[in-house]
């Protein structure tokens, strides 16, 4: 990419993104970009895939550098602040939003970012953008305006999740803004990416008559332009002022951040979660209460995006007796369930926590109701104290043992606070919310839905919802235990335990999970060995079994008989493994031979990629995982991208 294009670019996203024109005031000073009336955080994705070269990359960060001097970067509330990501096989924050503290000290971070130079995953690198870019605690202000810049001069590797998880992003309120550099880009993949309009939001380095075409209209909608103060020093009084009194004052007045409610509201909109509201209407509550209970409730509704794909709401009352009100699958129409909840009837009776929790356990978060793979949340409103406390106990560990977060919310003077604490997930601080009395939980409780919005746990749609196999799918998980010890073996079968929760095993696949066969004895018993050489070689000499002998073994009777379905090999492999074995070679001819597909999983940067090519699979097929660490979060999405999209018939391994 010449470097007159990377300037171009940088003096569009200049005007894009903050409004400005790049021009001087009349006195000859510069224009300093500050974004008053609405700051932004911007991040920055960078290609770092192979296809690039070196002294391209370079231009990248140069680019880069350049546009955080058209900004005022900063921490405070009316700047800007700015990100970097980069990715190839994997994706990685190299720059989080909180380091904007200082212009020089943040370039000097730019300049040290380093290439990566593998493939291009622009998926993994989107997915990481939604997940945890534009987090709270990476230095985001979910009160602001939330911008991407992804650069690429390339096609991704699979195309069906980057398109998926760009929904995903522009689903989560942030702008993508899809920069392709040069002619390799794909021109229908950067619009998918794109947020809309295409016109304004898709970008193409080589084209700069549409780019002026949508300028002004974008700078009504992000940052003004303002005009430094003179050098000149001001007298108090002057600025006192212009900061009290003028009403022709260019510089803004400070932006007062909201408080709570925004990032309550922010969080949850795109929450992907089940979440059921436990409503108590025992007789200790009176009607005017109990509709101040539904009337929080309608708040905490509105507060969610509804759907499918996203959260869906649950429903039911108790006393002594268990009422259900709203199912989960009931509707997605949100004004249908608000006015489901505002027609709920009061009940009056005891307080049997215990057997709500049951019920609710049994018939509402059981297989056929709730999702598996999403968060499971519940909400349980009470006044006093359960008439069956240890079934009420024992409920609620049923619960929390099958991954369900219970928050607790008790009102008024009777509740039993160590109750309360023992049924609610921990820590106690963040799932137990108590009031002195209705009217204090409607003035206090936007707490309870920021907590319920932010509660931790891993927010995707369900794998099988993406998941288009041509047809069914035996796939065995094949792990070299012998070579990977227990440690590395157990985070795969994670890893694995992981894909099976997302895409399930009830729909187009059966799973199963392959070992290496038991090693040949090489214990040396005392005595039996005199001469000094052979047993010092015996002892040296160990012999670790061949993953050969998983290929041999997954070609004995491991699949379904049947013709017509897909028989896949997901193959481990690190940099202990003997990739030189000829044995390995001859075994995969031999499985291909009769129909097996095989997957790599390749952990880590040191395996020999062109050996896993030339003697295993296609580079099509391979699945690149970081590291052992990475393997739970990364396989997942690694699997559905080779497994569940329509088959095109390649060649195999010759």
């Amino acid at each position: 990419m010449e470097k007159s294009s990377y300037l171009s670019l940088l003096l569009f996203i200049s005007s894009l993104v903050l409004g400005s024109n790049g021009r001087e005031t009349s006195d000859g000073h510069s224009m300093n970009i500050a974004c008053w009336r609405n700051p932004v955080d911007i991040v920055i994705v960078l290609d770092s895939s192979r296809s690039i070269w070196a002294l391209d990359f370079k231009k990248q960060l140069e680019f880069v550098k350049n546009l955080v001097d058209q900004l005022d970067v900063g921490m405070g509330a009316t700047q800007t602040r700015v990100g970097v990501m980069s990715f190839s096989n994997w994706a990685q924050i190299e720059i989080n939003l909180y380091e904007s503290t200082e212009k020089e000290e943040l370039k000097r971070k730019i300049d040290n970012i380093r290439q990566l130079q593998a493939n291009t995953n622009t998926g993994d690198a989107l997915r990481l953008l939604r997940n945890e870019a534009f987090k709270l605690e990476q230095g985001s202000r979910p009160w602001v305006r939330h911008i991407a810049l992804i650069l690429t001069d390339g096609e991704s590797q699979n195309k069906t999740t980057t398109q998926f998880e760009a929904r995903a992003c522009k689903d989560s309120k942030i702008e993508l803004f899809a920069i392709g550099i040069g002619e390799s880009v794909s021109y229908r993949e950067l619009r998918g990416i794109a947020s809309n309009p295409k016109s304004k939001y898709f970008i193409l380095t080589s084209d700069y008559d549409a780019l002026d075409r949508i300028r002004h209209d974008v700078v009504k909608k992000t940052c003004q332009p303002v005009t430094p103060k003179p050098t000149t020093t001001l007298s108090t009084r002057a600025s006192t002022t212009t900061m009290t009194t003028s009403t022709t004052q260019t510089t803004p007045p400070m932006q007062t951040m909201p408080k709570e409610n925004p990032i309550a509201e922010e969080a949850c909109k795109n929450k992907v979660a089940d979440i059921f509201v436990l409503l108590d209407s025992s007789s200790s509550i009176r009607i005017d209460e109990f509709k101040k209970q539904i009337n929080f409730i309608e708040e905490i509704v509105k507060k969610f995006d509804i759907g499918p794909f996203k959260t869906r709401i649950g429903v039911s009352v108790f006393s002594h007796e268990y009422y259900s009100i709203l199912k989960f699958d009931q509707t997605n129409d949100k004004q249908e369930i608000l006015k489901i909840i505002h027609s709920i009837k009061y009940l009056g009776g005891g307080t049997a926590i215990g057997k709500a929790l049951s019920e609710m356990r049994l018939n509402e978060f059981n297989a056929n109701s709730a999702r598996p793979g999403v968060e499971k949340i519940v909400i349980l409103f009470t006044d006093g104290q359960s008439t069956d406390a240890d079934q009420a106990s024992f409920e609620a560990k049923k619960l929390k043992e099958s991954n369900v977060k219970i928050f607790v919310v008790g009102i008024g003077p009777f509740i039993d606070q160590m109750e309360l604490e023992d049924i609610a997930s921990r820590p106690s601080k963040d799932f137990v919310h108590t009031f002195d009395s209705f009217d204090d939980m409607f003035a206090k409780g936007g707490i309870l839905s920021r907590k319920t919005c932010t509660v931790d746990g891993q927010i995707f749609v369900r794998e099988q919802e993406v998941c288009n196999a041509s047809r069914m799918t035996d796939v065995m998980f094949m792990v070299s235990n012998n070579h990977f010890g227990k440690k590395k073996t157990n985070r795969i079968l994670k890893a694995a335990a992981e894909v099976v929760r997302r895409v399930g095993s009830r729909g187009a696949f059966n799973f199963g999970v392959l070992f290496d066969e038991c090693l040949p004895k090489q214990a040396v018993k005392i005595g039996s060995i005199r001469e000094e050489r052979q047993l010092v070689n015996e002892i040296v000499n160990f012999r670790y079994g061949s993953i050969a002998s998983l290929i041999r073994q997954l070609q004995i009777d491991e699949f379904s008989p049947w013709s017509n379905v897909r028989h896949a090999g997901l193959l481990f492999l690190d940099d202990t493994v003997d990739l030189q074995d000829p044995q390995i070679k001859m075994e995969i001819k031999r499985a291909v031979a009769k129909g097996i597909q095989f997957y790599p999983v390749v952990i880590g940067e040191d395996v020999d990629i062109d050996r896993v090519e030339n003697i295993i699979a296609p580079k099509e097929r391979i699945i690149f995982v970081k590291s052992y660490d990475d393997i739970p979060s990364s396989l997942p999405f690694g699997f559905t991208d080779n497994l569940c999209k329509p088959e095109v018939f390649k060649p195999e391994i010759s």
